[in-house]
């Protein structure tokens, strides 16, 4: 009984040594909690992220934002911080995107997010059109904001999901591997490439949607990638357009 409260301890010791310094690096168990509730509000456009990747407890993302402050009354200011990014918040933190801030009336560059205030995406115009599954594959050629996306299991979801019809719109290689995520995975797939593809689904007899994914494509799969090639998919109901996995072992079913 003493040896197993004794390695208990040891581990939780540990893990507060590990966690500690990460939450510091990040201001959480400093100024944060007095400049959110005393600060001066403004609000901030992000100009850049950048993941460390870090990640605390698999639901906030240690990211470097720069950021463009505007406070009432004072000059607008450009400034560097580190955030803590709620997993929510993720997607919509793009270039343009404005959050709510609290700034310390003593220091300027103490800047903070307040999340529960939101954040307003940035508005693409309709000229510039949605984002291409190019742009998003150039932008994941970082390792680091590889590992900023939401990760799962195509596995489960084609076993759990709900069945749809899907026809590849666009596709473009992140030059990243299975390898890359650092994920534990079978031998045989760790150097499959991971593509963004865009599907048009459909679901049951609803409208067709379009969804975004970074999924494996298997190395015999590549050469036969081609735009309206039929797929057979799974998606989450919660989020078809954002969580489907492809099944390319199977032939899609002819629509009745």
């Amino acid at each position: 009984m003493g040896l197993t409260l004794a390695l208990i301890a040891g581990s939780l010791l540990l893990s507060t040594a590990v966690v500690i310094p990460v939450l510091r690096s990040v201001n959480v168990l400093g100024p944060r909690k007095r400049v959110l509730t005393n600060g001066a509000p403004g609000h901030a456009t992000l100009l850049g992220l950048t993941p460390t990747g870090t990640v605390v407890n698999d639901i906030n993302y240690v990211c470097r934002l720069q950021l463009r402050v505007e406070l009432p009354g004072r000059p607008v200011y450009d400034v560097e911080t580190k955030e803590t990014v709620p997993i929510t918040s993720m997607a919509l933190l793009v270039p343009g995107s404005t959050l709510a801030v609290r700034v310390d009336p003593e220091d300027a560059k103490l800047v903070f997010v307040d999340w529960q205030r939101g954040v307003v995406p940035a508005v693409r115009s309709a000229a510039a059109g949605p984002t291409s599954a190019a742009d998003l594959a150039s932008a994941l050629r970082d390792p680091s904001a590889l590992n900023s996306t939401t990760k799962g299991s195509a596995a489960d979801l084609l076993r759990a999901g709900q069945p749809a019809r899907g026809v590849l719109t666009s596709f473009a290689d992140t030059g990243q591997t299975v390898r890359s995520t650092g994920r534990t995975s079978p031998v045989e797939i760790l150097d499959d490439p991971l593509y963004v593809l865009k599907v048009q689904l459909q679901v049951g007899g609803l409208a067709p949607i379009e969804g975004t994914v970074v999924h494996r494509v298997p190395r015999r799969i590549v050469p036969t990638l081609q735009l309206g090639r039929p797929l057979s998919c799974a998606v989450d109901p919660g989020n078809p357009t954002r969580k489907f996995a492809v099944d390319w072992d199977t032939r899609p079913v002819a629509a009745v």
